[in-house]
């Protein structure tokens, strides 16, 4: 029988206790004891934030889960494996549900996005480069049936998918793709979820992209890319080792629509596979983490502004936006890494806590969250 109270009222209803399970080589600790875990008040005008965690996945056979996403019902949990694999939990049952494998020779290791849930929750695609004996670059499944309904293939020059996102309605399926200097082969692909043909194929102006967020609406697409033309994606150096010539970093924005480009901005921040773009509920704003810190960038103004720093250097960043609570989540990887809180209005902290924060996905029910670090996954409310 389908309980129908809400998720934070049934957990907060489960007793006290811990309970460790083996399934297959996956550990799996679950806690109910719910303790402030880290909390942090801001100026007197802003809310108090309490985390406290919930839930425990142990993922022993992935030093270091790079993306998470929950799906839109918010019933599985969607983590990135190291072997490019991906583990689908029900992770409210505490159990994993599906375990997925990439084709052989693809690879998601420079892949900024490398799986997306439809809106509707009937197709889970992923994300990689091309396999070795298919060219495959995209695998949508089923998730009713849990079969393959559509491949993708690419025998172009290029990395094959960098970055994949469903539109709003769930009746697009948007791929990002990198090609070499001098292509005139689109970068940006649109296909129906309907007989999965293409419907539209954008060049994006000589950038070589990295990631994408597409904005709440549905009507925009962000993206971070390195310039094809004025620089190269790593420094040119002369005989005595100086540096003559640094990459340039661009943020476009895409209208989704008719393929336009209709902005392309020159910024001071790193992109990569790492990069995390989110856009702000009004479809307006985005927000990137990336390199050298947590920016936010004004589609009215063309204002771009650092929010956090120091810069994250090589770690992993994690950034999510919950719209129902107007709240940022952002934070960085590794021993010293981070979880931040944010008020997505007045861009102030209201929690920070020394958590190892390399992917956050935020739940549905807004209050969830859940954090990746090594070798594990944890599940918070944010109260």
């Amino acid at each position: 029988m389908l309980n129908r109270r809400p998720l934070e009222c049934r957990l907060a209803a489960m007793k006290r206790h811990i309970v460790l399970r083996i399934t297959g080589l996956t550990l799996l600790i679950f806690s109910s004891n719910w303790h402030a875990f880290a909390s942090s008040k801001g100026p007197e005008s802003m809310e108090y934030i309490k985390l406290r965690e919930v839930v425990e996945l142990s993922e022993p056979n992935n030093p270091r889960p790079r993306f998470l996403q929950f799906s839109p019902s918010g019933r599985v949990l969607a983590s990135r494996q190291a072997d490019g694999g991906i583990i689908l939990w029900n992770w409210e049952e505490r159990k994993v549900e599906r375990s997925v494998t990439l084709p052989i020779g693809a690879s998601d290791v420079v892949v900024g996005t490398p799986f997306a849930f439809s809106p509707d929750e009937r197709f889970f695609a992923t994300c990689h480069s091309r396999a070795s004996n298919s060219n495959v670059v995209i695998t949508v499944w089923s998730m009713a049936e849990w079969k393959i309904v559509r491949q993708f293939t690419d025998d172009s020059v290029g990395l094959g998918c960098i970055a994949l996102a469903f539109s709003a309605t769930g009746e697009k399926l948007i791929r990002l793709t990198e090609r070499p200097l001098g292509s005139d082969l689109a970068e940006l692909i649109e296909y129906s979820t309907k007989d999965w043909t293409q419907t539209l194929a954008v060049d994006l102006a000589n950038i070589s992209p990295r990631n994408m967020a597409l904005s709440s609406d549905g009507s925009k697409l962000a993206i971070m890319g390195v310039s094809t033309l004025k620089s190269v994606p790593v420094p040119l150096k002369n005989g005595n080792g100086q540096i003559i010539r640094k990459p340039e970093f661009h943020l476009q924005i895409v209208d989704v629509t008719n393929g336009a480009i209709i902005s392309d901005r020159i910024v001071s921040f790193r992109a990569d596979s790492f990069t995390r773009l989110e856009w702000h509920p009004n479809s307006e704003q985005v927000f990137i983490a990336a390199g050298q810190g947590l920016y936010h960038f004004d589609l009215k103004s063309s204002e771009t502004t650092i929010l956090a720093s120091p810069n994250y250097g090589q770690a992993q960043v994690g950034l999510a936006i919950s719209a129902g609570t107007n709240r940022i989540y952002e934070g960085y990887g590794g021993e010293k890494g981070v979880l931040r809180i944010w008020d997505i209005h007045k861009k102030e902290i209201t929690f920070s806590g020394n958590i190892d924060t390399s992917a956050i996905a935020t739940h549905s029910e807004q209050n969830i969250i859940a954090v990746a670090s090594a070798k594990k996954i944890t599940i918070f409310l944010a109260k």
